[in-house]
């Protein structure tokens, strides 16, 4: 998911699927370190074989994370809640990733099913001025305006597409979560470009990617408001008459953020769930 406003992307890389509860520190006492896990291949799987693995794989997690709390590195916040630290955190953490990965062959298409996918980001890298030559899949994903609709994300360098599976168009881009230490995108800080020009903008990469006549939708503008110096602004067209499935009051919307340079920040297309 994409900020809405700030065009950031503070979602976009955790599977829902994979509960945090088996990271949050319980003092319910642990007898012994859990044992591995071996399964056949997920393909010989029935689709109650592969649920009943996936809810193995959470307990195993959330097993494992009773046994460091109670046998490894904590440390304490101020609200006296415990963390994993040290060479704990690196254990779980490593851990967390490998159940995630697990749960992700489980639950993921074939490649063989993702050409299209990845064929409609190359258009819409395209259309955005974006490079996406570098594309790989990341994991499988719902979207959290319709936690019904299953989604794949896929990242090329610092982007990150999300692609509605039913339809394989895109309904998310912008800035994969880094890693630690690692530099953030670099923006032109240059004002190439003033608001109509890049309302213009973001309505042709709009228009491309939905075929509702954005003039019947509810039009606005947020961001910065002077485009004589540089700033961020972000275009959005709304349909007023619908509410999305999984978040309050919120509207079906289109929306595209530009920098002053004319630099893509982000897109969210949620008029199709």
């Amino acid at each position: 998911m994409i900020n809405l406003i700030k065009g950031k992307h503070p979602l976009f890389l955790i599977l829902l699927l994979v509960t945090t509860t088996a990271f949050f520190i319980t003092q319910k006492p642990v007898q012994s370190e859990t044992q591995e896990i071996t399964y056949s291949s997920p393909a010989q799987l029935s689709p109650e074989a592969k649920r009943e693995r996936i809810k193995e794989l959470r307990e195993n997690l959330e097993e494992k994370a009773k046994y460091e709390a109670e046998h490894g590195q904590l440390t304490t916040d101020e609200q006296g809640n415990k963390y994993f630290t040290g060479e704990s955190a690196k254990k779980m953490q490593a851990l967390r990733d490998e159940t995630r990965r697990a749960i992700d062959e489980l639950i993921r298409r074939p490649t063989s099913e993702q050409a299209v996918a990845r064929n409609n980001i190359s258009e819409f890298a395209q259309s955005a001025k974006l490079n996406a030559s570098d594309l790989s899949y990341a994991f499988t994903n719902v979207t959290i305006y319709n936690q019904k609709v299953k989604t794949e994300i896929y990242v090329s360098g610092l982007d990150a597409y999300e692609i509605d599976t039913r339809t394989e168009k895109v309904i998310d881009y912008g800035e994969r979560l880094r890693k630690q230490g690692e530099a953030p995108r670099q923006l032109t800080k240059m004002v190439n470009y003033n608001k109509e020009q890049l309302k213009n903008m973001a309505k042709v990469l709009a228009d491309s990617q939905t075929d509702i006549d954005l003039n019947t939708l509810t039009y606005s503008i947020a961001g910065d408001t002077d485009d004589t110096t540089y700033g961020h602004f972000f275009f959005r067209w709304e349909d007023q008459t619908q509410k999305l499935e999984d978040v309050g009051d919120m509207h079906p919307f289109i929306q595209v953020g530009y920098n002053s340079a004319g630099e893509i920040l982000s897109y969210t297309n949620t008029l199709g769930l």
